[in-house]
């Protein structure tokens, strides 16, 4: 069975640990689409798209394609990298889930004409504790985290980053749809539903009783991220004001004053006092500890 061009592309992101994961078992849950696990390399495709655009812009390249011809080559090899998956599977629809498919859902929108894009938001105090847990896990094993959870600043700058691409695309394009991960979390079949709608799908049952991700177990970082009970657990709430729990009142105060709101999620209470000296200060100091450690590991290791 040959990919069908034609077919609906589901393409899911946020911020890491906003929820992503949970939206994908929700989506795998239906009985058309395939979600796998997380393919990492849509956002260097996007790359390579943004790249060929400008070769042809500058001239250098106008000759052997125009961008209708790059965006068609576009869309036709990232479906093809799903091809085997899909035909495996038996699904006819592909949910691709990756946290930094956010940052290239402009570039989706405008290179694919069938895919529909979901756009998770989450309190940034509960993503940064999330990732601040994350790093904790690496550090206890000697290990370096990715660069966007080695520091409560560095969660910041990711949250901003993505929440600007992300809410940029999603207020550009009607493919793109930003849910909250809290009221995904208090009245599922309902946010389930408009999601449903959204990609032009009924709605099903079994979706707001996610099957668990058993798959997700198999690669080495995996340990640090989820357990298999997380992945098997139910919708729930019992993790919404575990932040409270996790950070500081001081690292709480700088993810107030340091993430952008945007009307999606002023309710959320950021950005409503401007950082203040030793905020900013504050902040020097989180990049710095986390850089003494990351330091003292890469010391060990060269031992």
């Amino acid at each position: 069975m040959r990919l069908n061009s034609a077919a609906k592309q589901i393409f899911v992101g946020g911020v890491h640990r906003s929820g992503t994961t949970l939206v994908q078992r929700i989506m795998g849950s239906h009985s058309e689409i395939y979600a796998g696990r997380e393919f990492d390399f849509t956002k260097d495709i996007a790359a390579l798209r943004r790249r060929l655009h400008g070769g042809h812009e500058s001239g250098r390249i106008a000759d052997l394609v125009n961008k209708d011809d790059i965006d068609k080559a576009v869309e036709s090899f990232t479906m093809k990298l799903f091809e085997r998956a899909l035909r495996e599977s038996g699904k006819t629809i592909l949910c691709e889930k990756t946290p930094t498919n956010a940052l290239v859902m402009a570039d989706l929108c405008e290179c694919m004409p069938n895919a529909y894009c979901i756009l998770v938001l989450r309190d940034p105090r509960a993503i940064v504790a999330s990732n601040k847990e994350v790093a904790r896990k690496y550090f206890a094993e000697g290990l370096r985290p990715p660069s966007f959870c080695a520091s409560v600043s560095a969660s910041i700058k990711d949250i901003n980053e993505t929440w600007r691409k992300g809410l940029a695309a999603a207020e550009k394009y009607d493919r793109v749809k930003a849910i909250l991960y809290e009221d995904l979390i208090a009245n599922p079949e309902r946010v389930v539903r408009d999601i449903c709608q959204f990609v032009g799908l009924d709605y099903e049952e079994g979706m707001v009783r996610p099957a668990p991700l058993e798959d997700r177990q198999n690669h080495v970082s995996d340990q640090f991220w989820y357990t298999k009970e997380e992945l098997a657990k139910p919708i729930s709430d019992n993790s919404l004001e575990k932040y409270k729990q996790i950070l500081s009142p001081s690292e709480i105060t700088l993810v107030e004053r340091f993430v952008v709101s945007y009307p999606l999620v002023q309710h959320y209470g950021i950005g409503q006092q401007s950082p203040s000296f030793l905020d900013h200060c504050a902040m020097l100091w989180s990049k710095f500890n986390a850089l003494k450690i990351i330091q003292k590991i890469r010391a060990r290791l060269r031992c």
